[in-house]
């Protein structure tokens, strides 16, 4: 489900560093992470933004991130109302 410390230290038993880990404590909070990393550093629209459902390991995402990156504009996922926060507080923020 997430890429943990175990995770992390196989990585780097095999020679691969990890440089950053970016997360929060769920899908959506995760996304929002990634988005404000995007927007900050990688010149992604900071106005705009795409969003998929978290449902069924999400699947949407699939799609919506090869579409986020050609419009290059961030890709949010939410699956649920109470994991909503995140992507909701994103998009105020940015709210015109």
């Amino acid at each position: 489900a997430v890429v943990g410390p175990r995770v992390v230290a196989e990585l780097a038993a095999a020679g691969i560093t990890v440089r950053e880990r970016l997360f929060g404590a769920n899908r959506s909070e995760t996304s929002a992470a990634i988005a404000n990393r995007l927007i900050a550093d990688f010149g992604f629209s900071a106005n705009t933004f795409n969003l998929a459902s978290g449902v069924n390991e999400g699947i949407d995402a699939l799609g919506g991130a090869a579409l986020s990156g050609k419009e290059n504009r961030v890709l949010l996922i939410t699956n649920t109302a109470g994991s909503a926060a995140p992507v909701t507080e994103f998009a105020t923020a940015r709210a015109a």
